[in-house]
């Protein structure tokens, strides 16, 4: 036993001393797989027997032997005492050298027990990769590695009509590993291993027995007679881990005058994170504070104040006219007349019934603010807009009104003042 536990430090330190670049995806839940094994194993040599090896026992004295003691012994050929035997396991890579793994076993029965299989196994094992561990880990599986394993387990025979025998064993072997496919997900490879049985009493499920009473046989300890040759065949699945691939990854290095150059970068942008947050607070409050200001503007009453022109009566000797002026002024982007209007337009009504020879000229305006072609439009709606008033509500003849729009008027500084329809009266003289 020590002599394990020997190898298992050796093959700690090489690991450790290997060890020279860090990896991602080291956490305790990376680079665990599952696989399943099938293969066969047999006796190395023929000099003990169990219940699969009945057949063909004799007994023979030999002289070689201590004097008067006997050998039970197998005729049968190795490969006629090879039994088929399957399993799964669990491993964990702790780095790309080394790794644990937890293995269970069953052989199939080819003794007189009636169950289907006659023998189990579980056991812990150490692998190390030979490959890695000798030409170095560049950051993905090579497509071929090999690895090195060795173990120690606790194995139970099922013995027909008797009380099941339990027993150590140790187990030393190699693993030769075929990565597959880009993404190195699956392993397929072939396992050959010397089974030691490290009972003291039992072999091959049998307890062992003197032929004369003054000899006891003390079992097996690594001796390759009471051993079997194990070779399975394994198909492994590499679960993905935490950097998104099956395997280790390397992580990059970095001198010290790049970490020096990050950090510098990394200091330069909280900075300019900081000024960005004071900037977006300032900005914030300007927006709350216009945001306050349009809200107080959309919810105070309308104040409009509207402005006549004053009345202009211009006579003139010219041809005996006489022409009076006045305004009627409108709502931006209107063309309806407002009420507090309604008076002028009743004034020109009044003048025009007073002097039957009377006419009118309405001129529609608007300001220069907004669309061009709309506020011809507006000018000329205006227009008619007077003198359908005067016919509709006054009753003034239609052919005693010239209305017509002149567009956008600058007659005005102040633009409500072009707002307007402006009428002038031309009286005769008889």
């Amino acid at each position: 036993m020590r002599k394990i536990f020997t190898l298992l430090a050796v093959a700690v330190a090489l690991t450790a001393s290997a060890q020279k670049k860090p990896f991602t995806s080291n956490g305790f839940f990376d680079n665990w797989s599952i696989g399943i094994n099938l293969g066969g194993t047999a006796a190395i040599h023929n000099l003990g027997f169990g219940p699969s090896y009945t057949s063909g026992r004799t007994y023979t004295p030999v002289a070689a032997t201590v004097a008067g003691q006997g050998v039970l012994s197998d005729a049968r050929s190795f490969w006629q005492r090879a039994r088929f035997a399957g399993g799964v396991e669990l491993t964990k890579q702790w780095t790309p050298i080394f790794a644990s793994v937890i293995n269970g076993q069953a052989d199939i029965n080819t003794s007189n027990c009636k169950t289907f299989f006659d023998r189990w196994s579980i056991s812990y094992m150490n692998r190390l990769n030979l490959s890695n561990l000798f030409f170095g880990y560049n950051g993905k599986p090579r497509f071929f590695e090999l690895q090195a394993q060795a173990g120690v387990g606790m194995a139970s025979w099922i013995l027909e009509g008797e009380k099941d025998s339990h027993y150590l064993f140790a187990r030393f072997g190699l693993c030769f590993d075929f990565n597959l496919g880009n993404k190195r997900a699956w392993t397929l490879s072939v396992k050959p291993a010397i089974v030691y049985n490290l009972d003291q009493e039992l072999y091959q499920g049998n307890r062992r027995r003197a032929f004369t009473d003054d000899h006891i046989y003390r079992g097996a300890t690594f001796n390759i007679n009471d051993a079997e040759l194990e070779v399975m065949a394994g198909l492994t699945y590499h679960f993905k881990n935490s950097n998104g691939e099956h395997y280790f990854t390397n992580v990059r290095e970095y001198d010290q005058a790049e970490v020096d150059a990050l950090n510098a970068r990394v200091n330069s942008l909280r900075g300019q994170l900081d000024g960005k947050d004071a900037q977006i607070a300032a900005l914030g409050a300007e927006l709350n504070d216009i945001r306050a200001k349009l809200n107080d503007c959309l919810n105070r009453p309308a104040q409009i104040q509207y402005v006549d022109r004053p009345v202009t009566v211009t006579q003139t000797q010219t041809q005996n006219r006489h022409s009076l002026t006045t305004n009627v002024h409108f709502r931006i982007a209107k063309h309806v007349i407002d009420p507090s209007q309604v008076p002028n337009v009743e004034r020109v009504a009044i003048y025009l019934k007073k002097h039957p020879e009377a006419t009118v000229n309405i001129e529609g305006f608007a300001s220069k603010d907004g669309n061009l072609e709309a506020n011809k439009a507006l000018a000329e709606a205006r227009a008619q807009a007077v003198k359908n008033m005067l016919i509709q509500k006054y009753g003034i003849a239609a052919n005693r009104i010239n209305a017509k729009g002149l567009g956008v008027s600058e007659v005005y500084e102040e633009l409500e003042w072009n707002r307007v329809s402006e009428c002038t009266i031309i009286t005769t003289d008889n």
